[in-house]
C-alpha cells in the first residue's frame, strides 16, 4: 500500500502518528513497509526534509494480530535499577507477567508500579517505545532511563488513542 501525503500541520506532534526512521535493518532491507504517512519539511537552506510516519490513531483498523482481544501496557520497577522503567504488554494479567519476569532468572525481583487496560496492548507498546526510543538501554530490550512518573504520564496520555 503506498503511502500518502500529509500536511506538517496535521502530523507534526500529533500522537496518533509515529514518526519512522528508514534506515536499513541488518537484513539487507529497511523498514518502510511501516509508513503510512509522509510528509515535506521546508528548511532554512531551501531544501525540504522528508519525514515519514505510521498512523496508529484509534481510527487504524488494521490491528496487529499480536493485540489479540486486549490486554495491558505495564511498568515495573526494581530497587536495583533506581534509573529504569521497564515498560512492556501482556495479553494476560499484568501480576501474572511480573511472576514470568521474576522466575526468569533474574538477580533481582521486579515490581509492579503500573498498569492499564487497553483494547490494542501491542499497538500501545510499540508506540511508547517509539516515543521513548532516545532514551532505551539497547534496541532490543523494554528498559528506559526515565523516571516512574514520567512513564505514567506518558502511558495515560497516550492511553485515549489504544482504547
Amino acid at each position: 500500500m503506498p503511502s500518502k501525503y500529509i500536511s506538517p500541520d496535521d502530523v507534526l506532534n500529533n500522537p496518533e502518528f509515529l514518526e519512522i526512521d528508514i534506515r536499513p535493518d541488518g537484513d539487507g532491507g529497511h523498514k518502510l513497509s511501516r509508513v503510512t504517512h509522509f510528509t515535506r519539511i521546508p528548511e532554512a537552506d531551501g531544501w525540504d526534509t522528508v519525514a515519514y510516519y505510521r498512523y496508529i490513531g484509534s481510527n487504524n483498523h488494521s490491528n496487529s494480530p499480536r493485540n489479540k482481544f486486549g490486554g495491558y501496557v505495564y511498568v515495573l520497577v526494581n530497587d536495583a535499577y533506581p534509573t529504569v522503567c521497564k515498560i512492556g504488554m501482556t495479553t494476560n494479567t499484568p501480576e501474572h507477567r511480573l511472576h514470568q519476569i521474576n522466575n526468569a532468572g533474574v538477580m533481582d525481583d521486579w515490581e509492579l508500579a503500573y498498569s492499564i487496560k487497553t483494547g490494542r496492548p501491542y499497538d500501545f507498546e510499540q508506540a511508547v517505545h517509539s516515543k521513548l526510543s532516545h532514551i532505551r538501554n539497547r534496541a532490543d530490550r523494554e528498559f528506559f532511563e526515565l523516571p516512574l512518573q514520567e512513564a505514567i504520564e506518558l502511558i495515560e496520555e497516550m492511553s485515549p488513542i489504544f482504547k
